[in-house]
């Protein structure tokens, strides 16, 4: 329910517009698009097949489920893995388009099982609900429970003791078990019977039920655990937005449409826009229409999404500058900025910071990311528990392995004795990214007297803040921070959508060890 959900707020009203170069689609173009849309929420990645035909490029989906890389870097694709009957072969899109072949997309490095693999099982890049996936077979297990209780007549477990039972042969016990079996099971064992072979002078069966007095409780405990977890795993801000009711929530207008508008930008937008860049780079231009979900419809008459919206100061803005009070690091002088960056208004279009430590050429050629990294490694720690305590993403952590390994400090997996030497020093610096709330440049001096509590606060408080932070109070406070500005702004006569505050990228020198 919850992918299927997700699914329709990515394709949304569907495809309103469609440009291709030589591109012939052999299905209905919003067919495909459903098709891949489906594969990228349940895999972290789609394909599509091409086939050349008199210059003209035959389009098609294709199951990226069946399909599996060769070492040469082109395709193979079967039905059925297990049985390896039928199968087809495909060259890379990227390096052959004159004849059949495949355009494989991922967020991740694909890892594919090669055909020749015992395993029928492939290798997928890691799911965006990848944390959760015990929770899932948890859920799974549950509801086999359930049914298994149903089949049962919802029988308390008992242990069946069967006296003198010792005394019978091997094969006579198990003629016994059979019979006992037929009349206590019906299609499931779950939650049913365990049975007891004792001494005895003359054979008999006692049949002692288990004590069950907190196994409610525990079954609710668990559930209400595996459900949040799972929401949490795919980014659901508010589980009325996949159909999901939680007792006790009301689910206002309000609520329903701030969580709408944060779980929009910070999920839906870019998911959409990376799946409409792959294709616009293979020649296929769509454009998705976006419409309000129902439910918003029917509950709220004067939504509008958080890039239209004017800014209205609410309760909120206590709770939140109170939030930013207690952390982030103050500007002074031991603050050593090396370089600043001008964001995007919604707090995108920032630059990484190993892109800055080679720009400066710093000593040991570090950024705060992948020091980290460093000592996890060496630490045998788990590097995907890394990524979230960062807030970073694969993509950044797979650069910093690359930098660590052409630095000598890491081989593979592996600590080097180089890598083991920085950590020991205790006066390595680093360079960390950080963000600030500053006045945009020409827009006049920090605080004027029109100028929101909210940025007047911030601009007072005067600290910069890591991206975890930032996205942390987000979470907390049930709205997207970076786009907690808003309001029309008159300049010179001219009118823009946002305040003159924003977000700035700021990456600061300092000692490891603060």
């Amino acid at each position: 329910g919850i992918i299927n959900g997700k699914i329709n707020y990515l394709y949304s009203g569907g495809i309103i517009e469609t440009k291709k170069n030589n591109i012939y689609f052999l299905d209905d173009i919003n067919e495909i698009v459903k098709k891949i849309i489906k594969d990228y929420e349940i895999f972290n990645g789609f394909a599509l097949y091409f086939e050349n035909f008199s210059g003209i490029l035959k389009c098609d989906y294709i199951s990226i489920a069946n399909l599996r890389i060769l070492k040469d870097g082109n395709y193979a694709y079967c039905e059925n893995w297990g049985q390896k009957k039928n199968i087809k072969y495909y060259y890379n899109y990227f390096d052959n388009q004159q004849e059949e072949c495949v355009a494989l997309f991922g967020i991740d490095p694909f890892i594919l099982s090669d055909e020749n693999s015992d395993s029928y099982i492939n290798n997928y890049p890691i799911p965006i609900y990848n944390s959760a996936i015990p929770s899932i077979m948890t859920d799974i297990a549950i509801k086999y429970y359930n049914l298994g209780e149903i089949y049962n007549g919802f029988k308390a477990s008992s242990i069946i003791d069967i006296v003198a039972g010792r005394q019978m042969s091997e094969e006579e016990r198990n003629e016994y078990l059979k019979d006992i079996k037929k009349s206590i099971y019906s299609k499931n064992s779950w939650g049913s019977a365990y049975i007891n072979f004792s001494e005895g002078d003359s054979p008999s069966v006692n049949i002692n039920p288990i004590p069950q007095t907190d196994m409610v409780d525990r079954y609710n405990a668990v559930w209400e655990a595996v459900k949040e977890d799972i929401l949490i795993s795919h980014q659901i801000t508010n589980p009325l937005l996949v159909g999901i009711k939680t007792p006790g929530q009301l689910g206002g207008a309000t609520e329903l449409a701030t969580s709408f508008d944060i779980f929009r930008s910070q999920y839906i937008l870019p998911r959409r826009k990376y799946l409409l860049d792959c294709l616009k780079n293979i020649g296929i231009n769509v454009e998705i229409e976006e419409i309000l979900p129902n439910f918003l419809k029917q509950s709220t008459t004067n939504y509008m999404f958080s890039s239209e919206k004017e800014f209205v100061e609410d309760e909120n803005v206590d709770f939140i500058l109170d939030l930013f009070s207690k952390i982030g690091k103050n500007i002074d002088d031991t603050v050593k900025i090396v370089y600043e960056h001008e964001l995007e208004e919604d707090g995108s279009g920032g630059i990484e910071d190993y892109e800055v430590v080679k720009y400066m050429q710093f000593a040991q050629n570090l950024s705060y990311n992948d020091y980290v990294i460093l000592n996890a490694i060496n630490e045998k720690a788990n590097l995907l528990g890394i990524i979230d305590e960062l807030g970073i993403s694969k993509d950044r952590l797979n650069k910093s392995l690359e930098i660590l390994e052409q630095n000598g400090y890491i081989k593979g997996f592996d600590i080097t004795r180089n890598g083991k030497n920085i950590l020991k020093n205790t006066n390595i610096q680093v360079v960390r990214t950080y963000y600030r709330y500053t006045v945009k440049p020409g827009f006049g001096d920090p605080i004027i007297p029109t100028s929101r509590k909210f940025c007047k606060q911030m601009i007072r408080l005067n600290r910069l803040y890591t991206k975890k932070e930032i996205d942390t109070i987000s979470a907390r406070a049930g709205l997207d921070v970076w786009l907690y500005r808003g309001g029309m702004l008159n300049w010179n006569g001219k009118v823009y959508p946002w305040c003159r505050h924003y977000w700035h990228q700021v990456f600061v020198l300092e000692p490891i060890n603060k």
